[in-house]
C-alpha cells in the first residue's frame, strides 16, 4: 500500500485536497455522523493507493475494529473498485453495543496483542449473526463507515488496485466539548495547541 499524507504533500497537491478535505458538505457529514462539532481541516486525510501484490494473505483482510468507541473513516474512490481491487468489507449492525462485542473488548483490554487493532474471531460474529457487506463502487463514489464497528479490506487478487482519498475522524472520546485537532493545512499557525505542553504540536488555521 502507497499511501501519502497530506502533510507530506507538495503544496500544489494539498491545495487540492484541501478543497475536498474542508468542503462544508463534507464536514456537515461529519460532524453529524460524531455528533460533534468538527472543524474544517480536522481529522487526517491522505491519498491511498491500494495494490495486491501477491498471494500473500492481506493482513488488513482479518476483520477487525479500529477502536471501541464510535469513529468515522471516509473513502472518496477515484478508481473504480472491484472485488479484485480490495474492497471494503462491512458488517451492519456491528457498530451497535452488545453482549458479545463489549466482552471481547474486554478480553482484549486484558490480554493485550501485537495487532493496533483488535482482531474479532469467527465465533463472535456468529454469535451476533452478522453477514457481512461488500463495497464495490464507482470511481467518484464516497463511503463513510464507523470503524469501530467490523470491517476489513476484502482479500483482492495480484494486479488489483483501488485509488482513494482517505480520511479519519477520530474525537477524543472522553473530552466531547474540546474540537479536534487539525491536519496540516497549508496555511501553519505558529500557536501552540492548549492541549498539549510540547512546542512541537502546533494548532492549524485553514485558510478561510
Amino acid at each position: 500500500m502507497d499511501t501519502v499524507w497530506r502533510m507530506d504533500a507538495p503544496e500544489a497537491l494539498r491545495g487540492e485536497l484541501d478543497r475536498f478535505f474542508t468542503d462544508e458538505r463534507l464536514v456537515a457529514l461529519a460532524s453529524a455522523a460524531e455528533r460533534v462539532t468538527i472543524p474544517p481541516g480536522a481529522g487526517r486525510c491522505h491519498v491511498q493507493l491500494v495494490t495486491q501484490v501477491s498471494e500473500e494473505v492481506d493482513d488488513q483482510s482479518h476483520v477487525h475494529v479500529d477502536t471501541f468507541h464510535p469513529t468515522h473513516k471516509v473513502w472518496l474512490y477515484l478508481t473504480d473498485v472491484e472485488p479484485d481491487d480490495g474492497t471494503l468489507t462491512y458488517y451492519p449492525r456491528s457498530h451497535r453495543l452488545s453482549v458479545a462485542g463489549l466482552s471481547g473488548v474486554y478480553r482484549d483490554s486484558i490480554h493485550p496483542v501485537a495487532e493496533a487493532s483488535r482482531r474479532v474471531p469467527p465465533r463472535e460474529i456468529a454469535r451476533r449473526g452478522l453477514d457481512p457487506r461488500h463495497f464495490t463502487a464507482r470511481a467518484n463514489t464516497m463511503v463513510m463507515a464507523d470503524t469501530s464497528g467490523y470491517h476489513a479490506r476484502r482479500q483482492g487478487r495480484p494486479g488489483g488496485s483501488r485509488l482513494a482519498l482517505h480520511m479519519e475522524f477520530r474525537p477524543d472520546p472522553f473530552i466531547r466539548d474540546e474540537p479536534m485537532v487539525l491536519d496540516h493545512p497549508t496555511a501553519v499557525s505558529d500557536e501552540p495547541s492548549p492541549r498539549s505542553n510540547d512546542p512541537t504540536v502546533w494548532r492549524d488555521r485553514v485558510r478561510r
